[in-house]
């Protein structure tokens, strides 16, 4: 069964060089390599992720050290912390609050390391997290109107999303350019390039790591269950699967 991870990473590699690119393979292929890997290995290849990430965030926010200690122990952050972060800055941009969010997956993943499906579900969600912050980073400076439009459009979420719709005033219309493909991210060159970049990045570190000499998993049915259960729940961290109450007899 040696070709079947060496598979998953061609597959892997193929769908980062699709048009379009859809998150669902990455997702899927990820985690069906994952699955069965020692749990340090499969942390060591999430926070590699977000290590990648962690310069450009330092050298915006140079007075937040909280990533920096989760990535240096995470284990020691749980435990203190659980899966709790600090709020994030107010005029943050789209792609550093896209880094700080996925350390809350991180941590859920932690959470239930020693569970075979919800561990890799959650690292999976954080790398492919991390991929998106890359890449969004590049976007932010490509279109600073959309970076502002954006800014904007949350305050005003912040402000008046938990209102009732009667009581609150329309969105300004300049919003609407948000949804325009000239300010779309997936539709940037820009974005495009490093998405794809990272992506592969992921490739080529499994197999650095020599993935497909690990052990199979002893369960490839408890597996495949595991991943159906993770796509019905739309790709979000989940944690261990929950017997069914059986009915009482008589």
């Amino acid at each position: 069964m040696e070709d079947r991870r060496k598979d998953l990473l061609n597959r892997l590699e193929a769908a980062a060089h699709k048009t379009p690119r859809e998150p669902d393979d990455f997702l899927s292929l990820s985690f069906q390599i994952l699955y069965g890997l020692p749990m340090e290995l499969q942390l060591r290849a999430a926070l590699h992720m977000f290590e990648r990430y962690l310069p450009i965030h330092e050298k915006k926010w140079p007075g937040i050290a909280w990533p920096r200690q989760i990535l240096a122990d995470v284990d020691a952050w749980f435990r203190a912390e659980g899966e709790a972060t600090p709020d994030e800055p107010d005029d943050i941009d789209a792609a550093d609050l896209k880094y700080q969010a996925r350390f809350t997956d991180l941590l859920f993943a932690y959470r239930y390391k020693d569970d075979p499906a919800s561990l890799p579900a959650g690292l999976c969600s954080t790398m492919l997290g991390q991929i998106h912050a890359r890449a969004q980073n590049v976007f932010v400076a490509d279109d600073p109107v959309a970076a502002q439009l954006w800014k904007e459009h949350r305050a005003w979420k912040i402000t008046w999303g938990s209102t009732e719709e009667e009581h609150r005033p329309p969105e300004p219309e300049s919003f609407d350019q948000l949804w325009q493909p000239e300010h779309n991210a997936f539709d940037n060159v820009a974005f495009d390039a490093v998405y794809r970049r990272e992506w592969l990045h992921v490739v080529e570190w499994l197999r650095a790591e020599a993935v497909w000499k690990y052990p199979e998993p002893d369960d490839m049915e408890a597996m495949l269950r595991g991943l159906k259960r993770w796509e019905a729940r739309e790709f979000i961290p989940m944690g261990p699967e929950r017997a069914e109450p059986q009915d009482a007899e008589g």
